[in-house]
């Protein structure tokens, strides 16, 4: 009961409880995930945490130019870490969510687009995920659930990361 010792603590630091509002989508893996997440936080005692959703492009707008209350609730759909996950978090990064700007991550990142050692891109983004992980400007939630139904002449359907066919080992079976 980590979490609620350092929430009745923060309360009695300050005089009350935690509150704040997550701004998102009105998508329902959005409204679901943010329902998810206050029903899960709000059993704590002092943590009252509201959802406040925007129309899409007002919510964009919020997230993009750091106008939110106090959390953005957006995506950063990834497989390979770059550029997707690193692209808003440089230091110069034209849209960047979070406000995160820290120049050993960009070095990292620098360093990873240009080697071609495949261990060394690891490691650049293994040395990235560090820098973020000290200073946590965003956390991930994921929610994946995707299903295939396929029909019986449909053969090799296999599926990776979260729910993307390999569609050049697909094949129908004539007879």
């Amino acid at each position: 009961m980590k979490a609620q010792q350092l929430f009745d603590q923060l309360a009695a630091d300050t005089g009350g409880p935690l509150k704040f509002t997550m701004s998102t989508f009105p998508a329902n893996n959005f409204q679901l995930a943010a329902q998810y997440l206050q029903g899960v936080l709000n059993k704590y005692r002092n943590v009252q945490m509201s959802v406040a959703t925007e129309s899409s492009q007002a919510h964009q707008t919020s997230c993009n130019t750091r106008a939110f209350d106090s959390i953005c609730h957006t995506a950063i759909p990834f497989d390979d870490p770059d550029p997707a996950w690193v692209n808003q978090l440089l230091c110069n990064a034209p849209i960047n969510p979070t406000g995160f700007c820290n120049t050993t991550f960009d070095n990292d990142v620098a360093d990873n687009r240009v080697t071609l050692d495949g261990n060394k891109r690891i490691a650049d983004i293994k040395d990235a995920e560090k820098v973020f992980y000290a200073q946590v400007p965003a956390f991930f939630l994921e929610r994946s659930q995707s299903w295939w139904s396929t029909v019986p002449t449909l053969q090799d359907m296999a599926i990776v990361n979260d729910g993307l066919p390999l569609i050049d080992r697909l094949w129908f079976k004539t007879h």
